[in-house]
């Protein structure tokens, strides 16, 4: 276990408060900002417009979000997912997750492309709400890699120690405990690097406090930033964050 003084202890809870809801990308500060801080991978500056597909039908309010339904039998599945990615790739997030949903809904989908079309519906949330809002479609979406790391970062937003174990174990299964793994990502809008993914390993290490996890935690941070030597990237919030709240040698 992690053995921290009573000041660290004062730090900790604080920082962990500041935290708990999410990790350390920016903030939404500012005039007219909520305060709310993101994680890798999620869209800083909020919804954006969505952009209807196919034929179905759809409602859009004056601030740019929307539904729709329908099927559009004019695309294939994989034409539809694709299409979702392309989007995704624009940024525009809304437009992403109607194709996905479309995917989804369309009965001609085979189980792997309905798995896919859930993966890139959950990171089109993550961009357009956040990464908890992603979650069940990772879920849905077995055991892609891309899901897999997009449930672990939803797990250490929700703060729990529980959940903090579960999302330590799934990122070390993705390979992120090994000094030499490089992260990649089939699609690059999802817009996570191995530094951060790392980070965010060292992290879930440290908040899980079990026998060990400072050293790993310490391990971790340290090749993580020395693979993102930025000083205000997503990478160095994290380190800065870690050695607030008490972990030495950083």
């Amino acid at each position: 276990m992690l053995k921290l003084t009573t000041k660290n202890l004062i730090k900790t809870a604080f920082v962990m408060f500041i935290i708990g809801v999410s990790l350390v990308i920016g903030c939404g500060g500012g005039g007219g900002g909520t305060g709310r801080q993101t994680l890798p991978g999620e869209n800083p500056a909020g919804p954006v417009i969505i952009i209807g597909t196919g034929t179905g039908t759809g409602t859009s309010t004056g601030t740019g979000t929307g539904t729709g339904t329908g099927t559009d039998t004019t695309l294939t599945v994989s034409q539809k997912i694709d299409k979702g990615w392309l989007a995704m790739d624009s940024g525009n997030w809304g437009g992403a997750m109607l194709y996905f949903e479309d995917a989804i809904n369309d009965t001609r989908a085979t189980v792997d492309e309905r798995r896919e079309a859930y993966n890139g519906r959950g990171w089109s949330r993550v961009k357009y709400y956040n990464t908890l809002s992603g979650m069940s479609d990772f879920i849905q979406a077995g055991d892609l890699k891309e899901s897999l790391l997009g449930y672990a970062l939803g797990l250490i937003q929700q703060g729990s120690q529980s959940r903090m174990s579960e999302a330590v174990n799934i990122l070390i299964g993705i390979g992120l405990d090994k000094d030499t793994y490089r992260l990649t990502l089939e699609h690059q809008a999802i817009g996570v690097s191995t530094a951060e993914a790392r980070a965010m390993l060292a992290y879930a290490h440290f908040w899980r406090a079990n026998a060990g996890d400072d050293v790993e935690a310490r391990r971790l941070i340290l090749i993580a930033k020395s693979e993102d030597t930025s000083a205000t990237s997503s990478v160095a919030q994290i380190y800065n964050t870690l050695k607030a709240a008490g972990l030495s040698g950083i």
